[in-house]
């Protein structure tokens, strides 16, 4: 029996950052998810994608049609592949697809209707996830005791399982902290661009220094 090709893939994503998938030698080859609100998700969808097979120096590539499936599935894993502690069906980030065209913001109530299990799963396995990650940062804190080796991915995990660690910013700065209104992650009181989306938080600010300008057409 032939495998079912689905016209069309839905990729969930939980991660609290942004997803940048690069896939050489297909077209489309780049996939890009917005970073996960707190308690929400992030979509992409995935249709007609394809790739070239290359037979000989006498013959052109072939193209060949990828099914949207395969390439979701393709995201997920290699993203994941590349994570620290990750331990796959028991640690990894939430991330994860279904056959269909969800994407659309009024189709998401139907989406978490259909596959409510999925998300929960999602959910389980990026909090143990978080778990190894703030678990490895404080063995390496006792170890060095340096800020600097602490990973901003981690940082953020620590921030969603609402933990206090000494690793993290200077409990001053921890407790003037805001939500940075587009991913809500925490930002630094005199944060000029969230670091975590880039989203500009004061743009009086950010239009006094020498980036902002640089990027303004020189007039003649």
């Amino acid at each position: 029996m032939k495998e079912r090709v689905y016209p069309a893939a839905t990729v969930i994503s939980l991660v609290p950052f942004a997803i940048d998938e690069t896939k050489p030698g297909m077209t489309p080859s780049k996939f890009y998810i917005d970073p996960a609100p707190v308690d929400s998700f992030s979509c992409l969808l995935v249709t007609k994608c394809q790739h070239g097979v290359y037979l000989d120096e006498y013959r052109p590539v072939l193209i060949v049609p990828t099914s949207p499936d395969e390439v979701a599935e393709a995201i997920c894993f290699d993203y994941k592949k590349g994570q620290l502690e990750l331990t796959l069906g028991v640690a990894e980030p939430g991330l994860f697809w279904v056959p269909g065209d969800y994407a659309k913001k009024e189709k998401h109530d139907e989406l978490k209707a259909l596959f409510a299990t999925e998300f929960r799963e999602a959910h389980k396995l990026q909090m143990e996830w978080f778990k190894s990650l703030v678990a490895k940062a404080d063995d390496a804190w006792g170890k060095f005791h340096q800020r600097a080796m602490i990973a901003h991915i981690t940082k953020i995990a620590a921030s969603r399982l609402k933990l206090n660690r000494e690793w993290l910013l200077e409990a001053e700065v921890q407790a003037a902290q805001s939500e940075c209104p587009v991913c809500f992650e925490k930002v630094h009181p005199k944060a000029i661009i969230c670091r975590g989306c880039q989203n500009i938080l004061n743009p009086a600010e950010y239009a006094k220094h020498q980036f902002a300008k640089a990027a303004q057409p020189v007039k003649v």
